[in-house]
């Protein structure tokens, strides 16, 4: 972790007041993932050079708001804060990215359904502001707001449209949120903030979900099954068999979503399970070779060379670090 400063939750001062939670830039993917407060994050990282990205989150016992900057490809999955329905606002810099099985744009916002499944493909440049509110606050803001807040909390309408003008608002309105010292009045604006969302999701709340091109649903199974498997295989007529497309089809699925083949994609996750499992090692007797062939790397001299590549550390130094990532089963 560098440049960090991230601050424990202390009991709050009052019922409702806001705090800093987590201030921090990350050079370490699982350290990031262990750090973030509420939510349950399983993230790959598929670009080289190592992770890199910013977080820094001010909460109360009814809104979180947070900032998120990540500088490599990532794929992301896990799940939003449990009890609460989150909304994603993407910062001006942030660029076409997939989301839920939609490419989406950066003239949108997006409201996680019900149950919160987190599954998206991020750029280099993913950027975006989060706000999740207590689904209590979000039913009764709703009915407030002349809203059904039951149908609003269980609503599937996931990708919301906006004007651009409105876009430019809920940004500078986020920023002044996560830019001031936290305390009341952080608690008062979060709340404005919230009622804007709940009142630009009601207005679109028939939308549902987008169709998925036949080539993004023949992705989805594919992903799918790598995260189902131990030791998923990196065959490309496997995972064509798998996603019932052609390979033309499946590889340039994999290149515009992720702007890697589906061959190199596996092996990447391989890879992060690799490093999963070394830093899960507590007890001295894990052997880096025995975990690399357990996930499919017979030549070790390879493996240690994509190894180092991805995560800018030698296999051997991540298992010095073995005991920093708990079992999330």
């Amino acid at each position: 972790m560098i440049g960090t400063s991230v601050i424990r939750i202390p009991q709050f001062r009052r019922v409702d007041d806001m705090i800093l939670a987590v201030d921090a830039r990350f050079d370490d993917l699982e350290q990031f993932s262990e750090t973030v407060r509420d939510w349950d994050l399983d993230f790959k990282l598929l670009d080289n050079g190592g992770f890199s990205g910013q977080l820094r989150q001010l909460v109360s016992p009814d809104i979180l708001v947070g900032y998120a900057r990540f500088e490599r490809r990532l794929h992301q999955a896990g799940a939003t804060p449990e009890g609460f329905k989150t909304f994603v606002i993407p910062a001006s810099g942030c660029r076409e990215f997939w989301w839920r099985g939609c490419q989406v744009t950066g003239s949108e916002i997006l409201a996680f359904p019900y149950g919160g499944e987190l599954l998206s493909a991020s750029q280099p440049d993913f950027e975006v502001y989060l706000i999740s509110v207590r689904d209590s606050l979000l039913v009764r803001l709703a009915e407030e707001l002349g809203l059904s807040g039951t149908r609003l909390l269980h609503d599937q309408a996931e990708v919301i449209p906006v004007e651009a003008e409105v876009l430019r608002e809920l940004r500078f309105h986020s920023r002044s949120i996560l830019g001031s010292a936290a305390g009341d009045q952080q608690t008062a604006d979060a709340r404005v903030l919230a009622e804007r969302l709940i009142l630009l999701a009601g207005r679109c709340h028939n939308a549902g979900r987008r169709l998925q091109r036949k080539r993004d649903r023949a992705l989805d199974h594919v992903v799918e099954y790598l995260r189902s498997k131990e030791m998923p295989t990196v065959e490309l007529g496997v995972l064509c068999r798998i996603g019932q497309v052609s390979e033309r089809t499946l590889e340039y699925a994999f290149k515009e979503r992720y702007g890697i083949t589906p061959g190199e994609f596996a092996k990447r996750w391989r890879l992060n399970t690799v490093r999963r499992r070394l830093l899960k090692s507590v007890d001295g007797s894990t052997r880096v070779g025995e975990v690399a062939t357990s996930c499919g790397f017979w030549h070790q001299s390879q493996f240690a060379a994509d190894y180092r590549r991805l995560f800018s550390e030698r296999p051997s130094d991540t298992l010095r670090r073995g005991g920093v990532v708990t079992d999330r089963g």
